[in-house]
Parts: C-alpha cells; structure tokens; sequence
C-alpha cells in the first residue's frame, strides 16, 4: 500500500490510543496525520525532543532498516526541515536533547510538568 497507506493506518491506530499517566512515544511520520495529531493533542501534552540534523543522522543509521517513512525523491535533510516545522507547531513543550543524557531529559521534563513550566 505504500507510504500513503502505512500513513493511513498509523493515523487511524494513533487516533483511538487510550492512556492514562503513559508515555507514548509514536513515530516521526505521526506528525502528518491529522486526525491522530488531533486526537493526541487533545488527550495529552505534546513534547517535542529537539535534536540537530547531524544528531538525527546518527540516530537513524540505515534508512531502511530503521523503516523512515521517507517520500520517493526526498532527503533525509528535507525530510528533517519539514519535520522540524510541524513538530514545533505542535508541541506544548520543546526539550532541546542534543549531547545530553536520557536522565537529564528525563529530570528537566519532569521538573517542567511538576512545576508547571511547561
């Protein structure tokens, strides 16, 4: 079915997630479908991990193997700046990331929601 249907079915699946108190962490692509975006927006608060290109890259490793919903004729670099764009429109709350640790993410976001400073 293509990327047009993988995004289909990763909209209708994250447009019915139910959670309490849970951490969702879904995928880049969830950003381009509205009505799971919606549907999240509503139900939680919306973080955004920041990180830079290069960082991204890093991360990632081989395209394929990691299943980037990557359109025919695009870039990773054009995929990251249209990304980049939609996750900051959306987020209630961005955390820059680049060189630190998980448990310094972990302790500036809970520190944040704690005492509101969102």
């Amino acid at each position: 079915m293509g990327l047009a249907g993988f995004l289909e079915v990763e909209n209708e699946v994250n447009a019915s997630v139910r959670a309490d108190r849970a951490v969702i962490a879904p995928g880049g692509s969830v950003i381009y479908c509205r009505d799971a975006m919606a549907h999240l927006s509503a139900e939680s608060l919306i973080v955004y991990l920041k990180i830079s290109f290069e960082e991204m890259l890093s991360r990632i490793g081989d395209v394929k193997d990691r299943g980037v919903a990557l359109r025919p004729g695009f870039t990773l670099r054009d995929l990251y700046d249209e990304r980049t764009v939609l996750y900051e429109a959306a987020a209630d709350l961005t955390v820059d990331v680049e060189g630190r640790s998980v448990g310094s993410v972990v302790d500036e976001l809970r520190e944040r929601i704690e005492t509101g400073r969102i």
